[in-house]
């Protein structure tokens, strides 16, 4: 899962434009280049491998323009880390404005580009081919998905990747989900306050399995917290659960919510009635029930960083004993159990191009994100949410 430093990470073939219609044609001309090209004598040799059609939507490309020197430098370094992991034809789709086409009949543009992995000196691995389509405009948009089905390889398995917003509903979204086994998405880039609503409603929209990157930066957290609990440790304490207590920072709110939500779904709370507010705008509280059994549940946002999650603390009483996890610093928490008092641990959370590596493998597929979402949504679907 790990990926390379960028640095590792060399550019074969810089974007070059070409004609939409010809880019496998262009494609094919890359690689008797990088066959035929100076210098690949003995010991240097071009693999060519894929294991993915990776479909990349950015719908806020950045400033300098298409094609630009630095246009998309941030996404193109996050994809040469996951592609040299896992090798895949990227298309990527940019939806640009109409005013910046560069003659207004030109509705879409594409770009080819060939990347590789160079670890050591005279060697060569090709790991992918980049293929990025600018859509110009709303008729620009309209050519995507005719665009994608013409350049997929055939039988590889299909994923999108779509980042830095939720994906939106609509004409695009629905002609492009169908196509896909898998949807990496992130909601803890979204800091909207109902945006795991809109998550949930995506998901129970369709059959093509949704992966969260913001849930899965939560896996060390959650590792720990279950771990106070391990037998032969306190776990019969979960059954009398009493209070829960999570804080986040505003980029952690979402993070916070689904390891909120993921507390009370594994200890089967499934009736969540929202308190009236005390006073502070940026804390919320539920009374969460099952059976005749209540916790009651308290969900604040404050200032400060708390670490690459977002979440500041973590609180739970369970049997009249206090069991949590507390953000010291940027690597670092504090756990404290009736068993462990503020031990200190480095908790190194997943970059970002690790968490992707992940969400394409066999840690993407988890059945207990479903149910947790599902608790996020009904928390935040309550008006006193939007107050």
């Amino acid at each position: 899962m790990t990926a390379p430093p960028p640095d590792q990470v060399r550019s074969f073939q810089q974007a070059r434009t070409v004609s939409p219609a010809a880019v496998e044609q262009e494609l094919a001309s890359l690689w008797r280049q990088a066959v035929d090209s100076p210098g690949g004598g003995a010991g240097e040799q071009v693999t060519r491998a894929c294991l993915w059609n990776l479909i990349v939507y950015d719908p806020r490309p950045e400033r300098d323009g298409p094609g630009g020197p630095e246009h998309g430098k941030a996404l193109r370094t996050l994809l040469d880390q996951v592609t040299v992991a896992i090798p895949a034809r990227i298309l990527r789709l940019e939806a640009w404005a109409a005013d910046r086409a560069p003659a207004p009949e030109r509705e879409v543009e594409a770009w080819v580009a060939a990347r590789c992995l160079m670890p050591d000196a005279g060697a060569r691995q090709l790991a992918v081919e980049e293929i990025t389509y600018a859509g110009y405009g709303s008729r620009g948009l309209s050519h995507f998905p005719s665009l994608v089905r013409a350049t997929l390889l055939p039988d590889l398995p299909i994923a999108m990747l779509w980042l830095d917003d939720l994906p939106h509903e609509g004409w695009l979204l629905d002609q492009l989900l169908p196509l896909c086994q898998r949807v990496l998405i992130d909601s803890q880039s979204v800091h909207r306050d109902v945006a795991l609503l809109a998550v949930d409603k995506l998901v129970n929209s369709t059959v093509t399995l949704f992966v969260d990157l913001g849930w899965m930066r939560l896996t060390p957290v959650r590792y720990l917290l279950a771990g106070l609990f391990d037998p032969p440790g306190r776990a019969e304490q979960l059954a009398d659960l009493r209070h829960v207590r999570i804080v986040t920072t505003q980029r952690g709110r979402n993070a916070g919510l689904l390891l909120l939500s993921w507390l009370l779904s594994r200890a089967d709370f499934r009736a969540h009635m929202p308190l009236a507010p005390e006073g502070d705008d940026m804390l919320y509280r539920w009374r969460s029930r099952r059976g005749s059994a209540a916790v009651e549940v308290e969900f604040s946002i404050e200032a400060g960083e708390g670490g690459y999650d977002g979440v500041i603390l973590a609180e739970l009483n369970a049997g009249g004993d206090l069991f949590s996890i507390r953000q010291v610093d940027d690597e670092h928490v504090a756990l404290h159990s009736p068993d462990r008092r503020e031990q200190k641990l480095a908790l190194h959370g997943w970059r970002e191009p690790e968490l992707v590596i992940a969400g394409l493998g066999s840690l993407g597929i988890d059945r207990f994100y479903p149910q947790t979402l599902a608790v996020a949504a009904s928390l935040v679907e309550d008006t006193t949410w939007n107050r």
